[in-house]
């Protein structure tokens, strides 16, 4: 299986302003890249993968943009959160007009009580931004609900035990927690932020070598009660049990610089479909793990080079989305795009069993007739659907046996059409159209539909087969990681 080169699109200053790229998002079509030595935040469409194209930028150090050493970018509901080292910030860009992005809100500052010195990452989730800050050595909350006036909730700081905050590098939030990488202190930390005005310390792993390999810890990404962590260091990926987070447990790691790992230097992992991206900047390189037994992950496949076509030289941020990897690589000033589906592929071949899932579905009590008739009424191909499920990686079994009365949930009532009617009324004013709303969450096919469920309290998906219909025009059903999802669930709910 070959990981192949579909396309790149290169260059400092205008008009691609890729100088020192240091992050990408995408979504809907589009890349949005931020670039530290040209202060810029730089948006492509990538709707065409062999042939991206420039869109619009907004650059510029110091007020109002405050790009000055733009380090990363979260997009979600039309807005890009870029934070910047040099001008110590978390700005906001409304980027709905992607050739016009535009300036809407700023928070500056180191040290307290905003604690923005160098903050290398940022995650945002139901309406709060989470900062890493590298020299501040602390992770704070924003208020980013009212995008033109952020402002700070809570934060929690210090170097060395029980915090574990010296130079943390990337946060993950899911559920109620923060998960952070910090460098210096080769940890991976959780905090409890439910209450974002008092986030508290939970639990900690932490070590250099075997078994943590936590050297330098650089990168985290969690699903599923496992945690990805790439340390730079160690040249390593550690995947870590917290199903506990009062306990994170070491279960199983990958190491080593060069062929055939290409871990020199990892910088950051991204997870999807049972299988880890891990992009590396000594080696210049896009490796693959199939991490679908995570006590023993393994090398899939790789693709290396500085330079043309690959353009990985300093590679240093992955985004992986309907079956494409966009890297970002800071000495190539590049943004390259990989087509990944042959992996997916794999997962399906290997494990969709639809004898067996038939079976499942039966003995858990689930009326697969009216099943059928929901997916016909969506106007929705049976195979394709059953795809769809396998792309997101969904668990067959455990949705099987979750829904026992699956012919009650399709059950159609007046009220429930209404409800869903003016809610996606509601989005498509805001969205300026449904066809932007749909692209914008992907199609919204979570891994786990227990999870889209409970992200909605069961209101706007209180009949399954509405949601069909509601998603159906989305291509492949391309899926998203739960918590992007829930996150633009609770946007526009």
């Amino acid at each position: 299986m070959a990981i192949t080169h579909v396309g790149a699109i290169i260059g400092a200053g205008s008009p691609n302003y890729l100088d020192n790229a240091y992050s990408v998002f995408v979504l809907g079509g589009y890349a949005y890249v931020v670039s530290s030595t040209d202060n810029a935040l730089t948006i492509f469409d990538v709707s065409n993968p062999a042939a991206p194209s420039h869109v619009g930028a907004v650059t510029g150090a110091g007020s109002p943009n405050y790009l000055g050493g733009a380090m990363d970018v979260f997009v979600l509901g039309g807005y890009a959160y870029v934070t910047s080292i040099d001008d110590a910030a978390l700005t906001i860009f409304d980027v709905s007009n992607p050739a016009a992005p535009s300036h809407v809100g700023a928070i500056i500052g180191a040290g307290s009580p905003n604690y923005l010195n160098r903050p290398l990452n940022v995650f945002v989730l139901d309406g709060y931004a989470y900062v890493a800050s590298f020299d501040d050595a602390a992770l704070t909350i924003f208020d980013v609900s009212n995008p033109a006036a952020p402002s700070h909730v809570g934060a929690i700081i210090g170097a060395g035990s029980p915090n574990y905050l010296g130079a943390p590098r990337n946060v993950f939030v899911l559920d109620g927690y923060a998960y952070v990488a910090s460098r210096n202190d080769n940890a991976l930390t959780i905090f409890d932020v439910s209450n974002p005005a008092a986030p508290s310390h939970v639990g900690a792993v932490t070590g250099t070598g075997s078994p943590n390999y936590l050297d330098g810890a650089a990168s985290v990404f969690v699903l599923d009660g496992y945690a990805y962590v790439a340390s730079l260091d160690d040249a390593a990926l550690t995947i870590f049990d917290v199903s506990n987070p009062a306990a994170p447990s070491h279960v199983g790691a990958v190491t080593g610089a060069g062929s055939p790992n290409y871990l020199g230097g990892p910088r950051n992992v991204f997870v999807l479909g049972g299988y880890a991206y891990v992009v590396s900047y000594t080696d210049n390189a896009l490796t693959i793990f199939d991490v679908s037994n995570p006590a023993a992950p393994s090398h899939v496949g790789a693709v290396t080079g500085a330079g043309s076509p690959n353009y990985l030289g300093g590679a240093h941020k992955v985004f992986v989305l309907g079956g494409y990897a966009y890297v970002i690589s800071s000495k190539d000033d590049a943004l390259s795009i990989f087509d990944v589906s042959d992996y997916a592929t794999i997962l399906i071949d290997a494990s969709l069993d639809l004898a067996a899932y038939y079976q499942k579905v039966e003995d858990a009590g689930l009326d697969l007739a009216a099943f059928y008739q929901a997916l016909e009424d969506a106007g929705i191909d049976v195979a394709v659907f059953y795809q769809a499920l396998e792309d997101a990686g969904l668990d067959l079994e455990t949705w099987a046996t979750r829904y026992s009365d699956l012919a009650g949930v399709l059950d159609v009532k007046g009220q429930n059409l209404e409800s869903l009617i003016a809610r996606l009324e509601a989005a498509k004013a805001k969205y300026k159209d449904l066809a932007a709303l749909l692209a914008a969450t992907d199609g919204a096919l979570l891994r786990d539909f227990a999870a889209f469920l409970a992200a909605t309290d069961g209101v706007t998906l209180s009949d399954f087969g509405l949601y069909l219909k509601a998603v159906r025009g989305v291509p492949a059903f391309r899926s998203i990681t739960a918590q992007r999802v829930s996150s633009v669930v609770h946007e526009v709910s």
